[in-house]
């Protein structure tokens, strides 16, 4: 069987048309990464945080999480009305990949002030990043296509926590909670290359809602 035959056998698994297969599957591949980074970001976050404070702090952490991710994301949903997907999900996943450098050396340099605030800069990250995920995918394809493609998309987000939740109890017993974050580092790098290639998909706005031509026939 070539190329060809085997494309056309997973496209049909996954009741997709021609065409769709790569974005379709890179933006999976994007929800994927993201939510593990997050599920292995919110376990080393807890692990530090209950190694460096009582956990009778863990409810103010809890409280001003809430408070804080509330101001980020109405900042952020300004800034999403002036600038593209793409480009906001490319500049905001830079920004989370330093800053995951930035906390693991102040972790290695001992700064105790340092953990309370990563336990709360993840659980902002952990407020958009699946969000900006989608919101890219509604550049990506029409309204006829989002019925058909989402639920492979919302997939890889499924295993994408599985794969988190064993990654973050593998690497915690191999490198520690501590090198956590290099690892998150690591995927997102991978996540803004997919969005990088996901960008030259993008449908201009006038077309987006167009759908497939309906079939002319009930029963072929």
């Amino acid at each position: 069987m070539g190329a060809t035959g085997i494309q056309t056998r997973v496209l049909r698994l996954f009741n997709l048309q021609p065409g769709q297969g790569p974005r379709t599957f890179l933006s999976a591949l994007y929800l994927c990464l993201v939510i593990a980074t997050y599920i292995i970001l919110k376990a080393a976050s807890k692990g530090l945080f209950l190694e460096r404070f009582h956990a009778t702090a863990m409810p103010y952490a809890t409280i001003a999480t809430a408070v804080l991710v509330g101001v980020f994301v109405t900042l952020y949903i300004r800034v999403s009305r002036r600038v593209q997907p793409a480009q906001l999900a490319i500049g905001a996943l830079g920004v989370f990949i330093a800053s995951w450098i930035v906390f693991w050396w102040l972790e290695r340099a001992g700064f105790e002030s340092g953990v309370a605030v990563f336990y709360v800069w993840v659980g902002m990250y952990g407020a958009i990043a699946a969000t900006q995920v989608w919101t890219l995918a509604n550049d990506l394809f029409t309204t006829r296509e989002a019925k058909r493609v989402f639920g492979v998309v919302g997939a890889g987000g499924i295993f994408g926590a599985i794969s988190g939740g064993f990654l973050a109890t593998f690497l915690t017993k191999r490198i520690g909670a501590v090198n956590l974050p290099l690892v998150a580092a690591v995927l997102l790098v991978a996540a803004m290359a997919i969005v990088f290639v996901l960008a030259r998909y993008r449908i201009p706005t006038q077309t987006r809602g167009e759908s497939e031509p309906p079939p002319r026939q009930l029963v072929d």
